[in-house]
Formats: C-alpha cells, sequence, structure tokens
C-alpha cells in the first residue's frame, strides 16, 4: 500500500515518539478537523467537535475477526477494540515519503509531546530509565529503554544533542580536589576514558556511559566534539584546556544561549 493505518506495534513504538505502553498518553492523542467534526466522508453523527481529541482506527486485529483496534482519545490503545462497522471511529493515515524526489513537504514545527514543544526531538541509543522488570525500583537489573534526545541545532549533518531527562547520577569528581572539565572523572565516564586522563586515575574504560548507552554502531555516528572551556564569567575560575569528547556537558555560554532554545 502508499496509505495505509498505523498497528498496535507501531503505536507502542517509542522509536517513533509513543510509550511503550498501551496506557493513555498524549503522545497517541489525535485532535479532529473540521470536516471530521462535520461526519467526514461517511457523515458520521457521532465525532468530537474541531480541535478536539477523537478515537482513531488502528489496522490491527482487536479481540475477534469481526473487531479492529483502536486507540482512545486520552492515547489508550484499546487492543480489544470494537466492531469494524462502527462509524465513530476516525481515520488517521501514515505513508513513508521519499524526500529527494518530493519538492512540495516542507517544515511544520514543533508539536506538544510530553509536555515539550520548544525542541525537535529524536531518539538514540538505550539506556536504564524504568522499572521494567515491576519489582519497584529501577536499576540496573531492568531492561534499557531508549533514550529521548532535544535537538539544540543543526548544521549540515551535524545534529547538537542534549538528552531530554537526566539520564544517571555521578558526581563531577570523586574526589574534592582542583579540578577543570579536562581533568575530572566525570569526563572519563561519559567517555569511557583510562585513568591516565582524569586527576584521580580512575579507569572507567570498561564501565562507562558510552558503552552502556550505544552500540558500537551507533558509537561510530558519534563525532568527536572540540569542547571549548572557557574560565566562570562571573568569578573568573579557569576553565582549563580545551578538549575532544565525544560526550560531554554543557557549559555557562550554551544553557543561555537563545539559539539552542534556552
Amino acid at each position: 500500500d502508499k496509505v495505509y493505518l498505523l498497528s498496535i506495534d507501531e503505536v507502542t513504538n517509542p522509536e517513533y515518539g509513543f510509550t511503550s505502553s498501551t496506557n493513555s498518553t498524549d503522545t497517541r492523542e489525535a485532535v479532529n478537523t473540521a470536516y471530521v467534526a462535520d461526519g467526514g466522508e461517511i457523515k458520521s453523527s457521532s465525532m468530537e467537535s474541531a480541535g478536539s481529541a477523537d478515537y482513531w482506527w488502528l489496522r490491527s486485529p482487536g479481540g475477534n475477526s469481526t473487531y479492529a483496534s483502536y486507540v482512545y482519545g486520552n492515547g489508550y490503545v484499546s487492543t480489544f477494540g470494537f466492531y469494524v462497522n462502527i462509524y465513530g471511529n476516525a481515520a488517521r493515515p501514515a505513508l513513508h515519503l521519499n524526500l529527494s524526489s518530493a519538492s512540495s513537504w516542507s517544515y511544520a514545527g514543533t508539536v506538544t509531546s510530553d509536555d515539550v514543544a520548544e525542541w525537535d526531538c529524536i531518539w538514540f541509543g538505550n539506556y536504564w530509565q524504568e522499572d521494567t522488570n515491576g519489582d519497584g525500583k529501577a536499576d540496573k537489573k531492568d531492561d534499557k529503554t531508549p533514550i529521548k534526545w532535544r535537538v539544540l541545532s543543526v548544521e549540515g549533518d551535524d545534529v547538537f544533542l542534549l538528552a531530554d531527562k537526566n539520564l544517571d547520577r555521578q558526581k563531577y569528581n570523586d574526589t574534592n580536589t582542583s579540578v577543570t572539565w579536562e581533568n575530572c572523572t566525570m569526563r572519563s565516564w561519559l567517555n569511557g576514558y583510562g585513568g591516565e586522563i582524569n586527576k584521580d586515575g580512575k579507569d572507567f574504560s570498561d564501565s562507562n556511559f558510552l558503552n552502556n548507552a550505544f552500540s558500537a554502531a551507533e558509537q561510530s555516528a558519534i563525532k568527536t566534539t572540540n569542547v571549548v572551556n572557557d574560565d566562570n564569567p562571573s568569578y573568573g575560575t579557569e576553565g582549563g584546556k580545551d578538549t575532544s569528547d565525544k560526550v560531554y556537558l554543557l557549559s555557562i555560554d550554551e544553557v543561555t544561549n537563545p539559539e539552542y532554545g534556552f
């Protein structure tokens, strides 16, 4: 097909921006156009008003062969579904577009999803984030889940990303000593450097964020960045030498830069 409906698997796929559970979520909410509110193609009289969230069909079968699955107005996925000939569900089409051969597309901005409307977002890598095994705590016994990143800027093929959520808890440096970004243990842990890099001599080559969050193929797609380490603008504290890293923390200048959405 050229145009089709999404399946249960697709509307619970975090790579597409949805939550992985079938529970209610605004990531799956869809509001009616005025045309749909007025009944659409079949002139249904049971649709919600324009701008209001409504039920929409999935292509997956329901609890029996006369039922099809659908999504509630609040984003809940009904895997049992309802009668296939019911009038009150909307059509939310899906398709794939060849951007290199289509000249009529244009950027449409952002939409509110997970309370984030200021940034475009992507999924990249996986990390421990949720209690997936149901034991009441989120730790390394759980499955890793996709990491959501905010797109701060795009220049050619270079995309500057910031994790959407706090992903871990870590000391800036293991011991209370005078350090800069260049020689702190945080930098070594993020990138998997050996003990010769940080002031405490701690080796992170076996256990580090980079290896835990990204596959070898994903790591090869992460660019090494020249990280500028300026002095503190208020107190003049030395920032240290510039570094070259794959993963790093933002600076004061970067988190006060309107071009990045701050």
